[in-house]
């Protein structure tokens, strides 16, 4: 019978610690992402609901719309960067 020391055990761990650091950073920049983005939707969606703003600055209401849809289009890929990192993650941690 096999049997396994606590140093060893310690040891494993930690390796494991730091073999996931990269995935467990990657997981952190887009959860930052994600708020980040979110937060931006709210104000440009905020700024959209303006009840003048397509007649008094219909530049302006374009311009905001486009920027909505940018950043619309960057959260969901964050969002997919935060999926598969995740799986990743969690894969590597079994």
């Amino acid at each position: 019978m096999l049997r396994t020391s606590r140093a060893e055990i310690r040891r494993a761990a930690a390796e494991k610690r730091i073999e996931l650091t990269p995935l467990r950073r990657r997981l952190a920049e887009a959860e930052k992402t994600i708020a980040r983005l979110t937060t931006e939707i709210a104000r440009i969606d905020t700024a959209l609901a303006a009840p003048d703003l397509y007649t008094r600055e219909p530049d302006k209401a374009a311009a905001l719309s486009k920027a909505r849809a940018d950043a619309a289009a960057a959260l969901a890929r964050a969002e997919d960067e935060w999926l598969t990192v995740s799986t990743e993650l969690e894969t590597a941690m079994t």
